[in-house]
């Protein structure tokens, strides 16, 4: 749901949501209201680790969107950014990111 608008109310808070898929509006009456809205990268220990990398943190992103597997380079680890080291970004396309690069190991 997408928060439109927030009221105090009494000794409540009326929210007004958007169902973010249907459009659809609804009013709540709430005790609490926790807005989420983003965060910075979190990527300091990405630029420690991506010149000791193999890769160097770089992801084929044509065999990332086929499903095919990254490039083997070298001998040494591989280092690829998901999640929020590569913006603002929730739990669930950190772990679809992690899915896409770990289904071909």
């Amino acid at each position: 749901h997408e928060l439109l608008a927030a009221h105090a109310e009494d000794k409540k808070t009326r929210v007004t949501l958007r169902n973010i898929h249907t459009t659809n509006t609804s009013d709540e009456f709430v005790d609490h209201l926790i807005v989420e809205a983003g965060t910075l990268p979190n990527d300091d220990l990405f630029y420690r680790l991506k010149d000791d990398s193999a890769n160097k943190g770089i992801i084929d992103l044509d065999l990332f969107t086929e499903g095919r597997p990254q490039p083997a380079h070298g001998e040494s680890f591989h280092l690829y950014r998901v999640g929020d080291v590569s913006g603002s970004r929730d739990i669930h396309c950190a772990l679809l990111d992690s899915l896409r690069l770990c289904a071909q190991i």
